[in-house]
């Protein structure tokens, strides 16, 4: 099975279509997309107020028209969420569901199985101050501290990923532990130093992926 997998959306699902389509159309047998969160399925402008970002990068994008059935995604597409999402979409689906035709959302954590493949994902960002907390943001996500707390993961998402010992995809939207501080090389060291120290005091990443 081939798999096309792609990072931080930002709500340009025209471009996720048009590119997998003329890979298609060249001859590649795409049969699976994986997004890694920040997808910014906007449905419409509702969604947009649970959105945790400045107001200049609140746009709509291109979700809407998968969600309405004006365009179509050529293949499953498997979503999880990062820190930059219509909020309240995926604080109802806490254990996954449909968004759109053909793309699922993973949830706050699950494993799922396509075809042959056993794929695990984890959603949001660590943070050290929420990982504990229970789930329990009141909604609609209005309150700023709410809508920030919603996409950090926390310790009963870990423990539903702990029933297995192995699995082929594992999907999360922060790097996985040491990451940035073994790879960040001169890019993370000039323009983002901030990463690697918190990566150093593990207050960063994905701990145990």
């Amino acid at each position: 099975m081939k798999v096309f997998v792609t990072g931080c959306l930002h709500g340009e699902w025209d471009k996720l279509i048009d590119t997998v389509n003329a890979l298609i159309e060249d001859g590649n047998k795409i049969e699976l997309i994986l997004v890694t969160g920040d997808c910014e399925t906007f449905r419409n402008e509702e969604d947009m107020k649970s959105f945790t970002a400045p107001q200049k990068y609140h746009i709509l994008g291109s979700f809407y028209k998968i969600y309405n059935g004006e365009r179509s995604l050529p293949c499953l597409t498997i979503i999880i969420g990062g820190n930059h999402e219509a909020s309240d979409l995926f604080h109802q689906l806490p254990f996954g569901g449909w968004v759109a035709p053909n793309c699922f959302y993973i949830g706050r954590a699950a494993h799922v199985i396509v075809g042959d493949i056993l794929i695990s994902g984890i959603s949001g960002l660590y943070k050290e101050s929420n990982y504990y907390d229970p789930v329990n943001e009141e909604f609609p996500l209005r309150k700023i501290g709410d809508m920030h707390s919603a996409y950090a993961f926390r310790a009963f998402s870990d423990f539903q990923l702990f029933g297995l010992k192995t699995t082929q995809i594992m999907l999360s939207h922060d790097w996985p532990s040491k990451i940035p501080l073994k790879f960040g090389g001169k890019y993370l060291q000039n323009r983002r130093p901030d990463l690697i120290e918190s990566d150093k005091k593990i207050s960063l990443d994905c701990q145990w992926v």
